[in-house]
C-alpha cells in the first residue's frame, strides 16, 4: 500500500491555479485501517474540519475525528481521537473538479488502553479530491498514509465528505465600464466643448454609427469602440492558454507597442454550458490567464486590465453546435483611451 500512495502522489499532472475560498467547513466519515497487527481493530470515525484558504492554491485545515474501536485482544472498546493539522496545495482543476496533495501531523490518543501502549504522535501525506456541485456545496473525498514517531506504526485513512465553502475572493478586475451620468446644469457647457457631438466621442451626431460610446475607449471614424479579435480559443470547461495561442500573444504584444503604446481592457468570456456563476468566473480566469502572458512578454500590467462577461455577450447563437460553443469561449481585446 506505501507503493501506492507514492505513486500517487507523484501524478502531478499540472501547476494550474485553483480557485479555492477563504474558509471551508467538511464534515465527514472515515475509516481507518491499520497495516500491522495493532492492538485495535480497523473501524470507522465521524469527524469536522475546518480549512482556511490562502492565496489560490493553499489551505490549512484542522481536522477532528472521533469513535470508539474495539481492541482485538478483548471485546471491550474505547473512545478513540485523531487530530490532524495539514497543509493542502491545489495543483489541478479542471470543471467542478479540484485535486490536491496534503501533509502535516496527527495526533491518535485512546481514553483508556493497555498499560504497554501510548498515544501516537505521527506525520501524515495524501492526496484528496473535490467535486463542487455548486458555490455553497461540494463532496470530497482522501486517502492518507499516517506513520507514527514511537513505532513506525502505519495507519491508512480513507474520508468521505461534504464540503461548505464560503468566502470565495474574485479575482482583481474593474467592473465593466459604465457611461458617465451630465447632471443638467452641465449640459449647455458640454453642448459647446462637443458640438453636434451628443456621446462626446469626437465623431458628429451624422457620422456616428454607435451614438452611445463609452468615454473609456478609443473609437474608430464610425464612432464605434474599436475591438481588436484575439484569436485565442480554449478547450471546453478550461481557461488554460493553448500553446498555438502563444504566438498570437507574442505578436500582440508587439502590436501593444507599435507604432504607439497602446492601453488595453481583455474581456474574457464563456459558453452556455455550465451555471451563470460559474461561468462568470472561468470567463475571469480566461482574461486573466492572457493578461498574465502578457505580462510574461514584457507588457506593463498597469497599462492593462482585466474583465469577464461569463455567458451574457455571446459571440454566436449556439443552436447545440459543438463549434458555435467553442467560438463563445474566447478572449477580445479593447483599446482604452490614453490618459
Amino acid at each position: 500500500m506505501k507503493i501506492l500512495f507514492f505513486i500517487m502522489l507523484l501524478f502531478v499532472v499540472s501547476l494550474y491555479s485553483a480557485e479555492i475560498p477563504k474558509y471551508e467547513i467538511r464534515p465527514h466519515v472515515s475509516g481507518v485501517v491499520f497495516e500491522d497487527k495493532y492492538f485495535l481493530d480497523n473501524g470507522h470515525f465521524y469527524g469536522i474540519d475546518f480549512a482556511k484558504g490562502f492565496g489560490d492554491k493553499f489551505m490549512l485545515n484542522l481536522s477532528l475525528n472521533r469513535t470508539t474501536l474495539d481492541y482485538n485482544s478483548k471485546s471491550s472498546v474505547d473512545d478513540f481521537y485523531l487530530f490532524g493539522l495539514n497543509g493542502e496545495y491545489y495543483y489541478y482543476e479542471k470543471g467542478n473538479i479540484q485535486s490536491y496533495i496534503t501533509a502535516g501531523v496527527s495526533y491518535l490518543a485512546i481514553d483508556e488502553k493497555p498499560a504497554d501502549e501510548s498515544d501516537l504522535l505521527g506525520f501524515n501525506y495524501g492526496v484528496g479530491a473535490k467535486y463542487l456541485i455548486n458555490e455553497d456545496v461540494g463532496l470530497y473525498t482522501e486517502v492518507k498514509h499516517l506513520t507514527t514517531f514511537q513505532k513506525n506504526e502505519n495507519q491508512f485513512v480513507y474520508t468521505f465528505g461534504v464540503l461548505i465553502p464560503f468566502g470565495y475572493e474574485s479575482p482583481v478586475q474593474r467592473e465593466a465600464p459604465a457611461l458617465l451620468a451630465l447632471v443638467h446644469e452641465e449640459e449647455t457647457t458640454e453642448k459647446l466643448l462637443y458640438p453636434n457631438d451628443d456621446d462626446r466621442d469626437g465623431v458628429v451626431n451624422k457620422n456616428d454609427k454607435c451614438p452611445n460610446s463609452n468615454l473609456d475607449y478609443e473609437v474608430n471614424n464610425d464612432g464605434c469602440t474599436i475591438t481588436y479579435p484575439l484569436h485565442v480559443k480554449f478547450e471546453f470547461d478550461s481557461s488554460v492558454l493553448k500553446s498555438s495561442s502563444m504566438k498570437v500573444i507574442k505578436d500582440f504584444a508587439i502590436f501593444m507597442d507599435e507604432p504607439v503604446k497602446l492601453n488595453i481592457e481583455i474581456q474574457g468570456h464563456s459558453d452556455t454550458q455550465g451555471s451563470l456563476e460559474y461561468n462568470q468566473r472561468l470567463s475571469e480566469r480566461r482574461a486573466e490567464a492572457v493578461y498574465n502572458a502578457l505580462i510574461a512578454e514584457g507588457i506593463d500590467k498597469e497599462r492593462m486590465q482585466y474583465v469577464g462577461y461569463g455567458e451574457t455577450q455571446l459571440l454566436i447563437i449556439e443552436n447545440d453546435i459543438k463549434e458555435n460553443f467553442a467560438e463563445n469561449r474566447r478572449v477580445q481585446i479593447l483599446i482604452l483611451k490614453s490618459e
